[in-house]
């Protein structure tokens, strides 16, 4: 018997007035949403077969099981709704078999509720992979707010909110830069890419790639407001991962190899060797830092530290997402390089 298992996350637009450009992306990434022909397969096998459907509707309001309930959690932002179902009932029919049904009634635990609880924790893993993607291929297109989790019509939990606005100053600072081009490849071919990859297993990156992504997953949050100051870490470190091998001229490495992948820094050609500078500096004690819960937030000293700080990750940024964009159109799932001597008369 189907089993009908729902999750309805609020899509927050962005201001058109004052975010144009990442309006236009965000309008770009939902209508390739809308145009998804065919459901898609899921990355966990413990949903087997079962196919995971993508619905959005442009008012959440009209959605049948938010009838009465629906109310905008930002007054300031409008709202549209994605909608991702599955048919859950071979997913509960593995934790009934993988469970000690004996043992959760010895404890006085009632099974059906830790099926509820399970259900939509797998669910919810799924969508968020599935955002992280959407995000990767959009940067800073797609967040949602809280999400709602209902079982055969039932509301039986909730999600936690995914931001990713503030990636899209990745994209702003590569135009600005001219450098990295991003590259184009479908949401399909994309998924595709990831599930080939096998580099998420329960909810860890087991390979370069996975480790690179999962590295990538701490740059969300589900809070709009960022207070971490690690995040450029993060970045390299998920780049180190795709590009680096040994513990020795990490910096020279990076620097020679993401050139062979996204072209050659024409111009600013030191920009990138700064945002490791930074890093190095940061790490070493080198960098005046505020305090995490300081109030002044309007000084000189704050802002320098702040301006310096987000112009050094957008442009990681930019570099990492570039790299993951090329790998999903290549279908690459690790970059292997290999050393090539040019002939005396070969240009250089």
């Amino acid at each position: 018997m189907a089993r009908s298992l729902k999750i309805l996350m609020p899509v927050m637009t962005p201001f058109d007035s004052v975010m144009k450009a990442q309006f236009r992306l965000h309008t770009e990434c939902l209508e390739m949403l809308r145009g998804l022909v065919a459901p898609l397969p899921t990355l966990d096998p413990l949903f087997g077969n079962a196919l995971l459907h993508i619905h959005w509707q442009e008012h959440p309001e009209q959605e049948p099981l938010l009838t009465g309930k629906w109310e905008a959690p930002n007054k300031a932002r409008n709202y549209s709704l994605l909608v991702f179902e599955i048919d859950a009932q071979n997913c509960e029919q593995l934790i009934h078999a993988t469970t000690d049904m004996n043992e959760l009634h010895r404890l006085g635990i009632d099974s059906h509720e830790v099926i509820r609880y399970l259900l939509p924790s797998y669910l919810e893993h799924e969508v968020d992979c599935l955002l992280l993607l959407l995000n990767i291929l959009y940067p800073g297109a797609i967040s949602t707010e809280q999400g709602r989790v209902f079982l055969d019509g039932d509301e039986i939990s909730y999600t936690s909110a995914f931001f990713t606005e503030h990636w899209f100053g990745a994209v702003e600072c590569a135009s600005k830069l001219r450098w990295p081009v991003f590259h184009q490849t479908t949401f399909t071919e994309a998924w595709s890419w990831l599930r080939a990859s096998q580099a998420l297993e329960e909810g860890v990156g087991i390979t370069r790639l996975g480790r690179a992504i999962a590295a990538l997953s701490h740059l969300t949050t589900d809070s709009l407001q960022r207070t971490s100051s690690i995040e450029l870490v993060w970045i390299l470190l998920a780049l180190e991962a795709l590009y680096t091998h040994g513990r020795t001229g990490l910096a020279e490495q990076l620097l020679g190899k993401m050139e062979v992948i996204l072209g050659p820094q024409v111009e600013n050609k030191k920009s990138f060797s700064r945002v490791y500078n930074f890093r190095s500096r940061l790490l070493h004690g080198d960098v005046d830092i505020p305090l995490r819960f300081t109030e002044f937030d309007g000084t000189k000293r704050y802002e320098t530290f702040h301006d310096s700080l987000f112009q050094n990750e957008e442009l990681a940024l930019a570099v990492l997402l570039a790299t993951l964009q090329w790998m999903a159109k290549h279908q690459v799932s690790e970059l292997d390089f290999t050393y090539a001597l040019c002939r005396p008369d070969s240009p250089r």
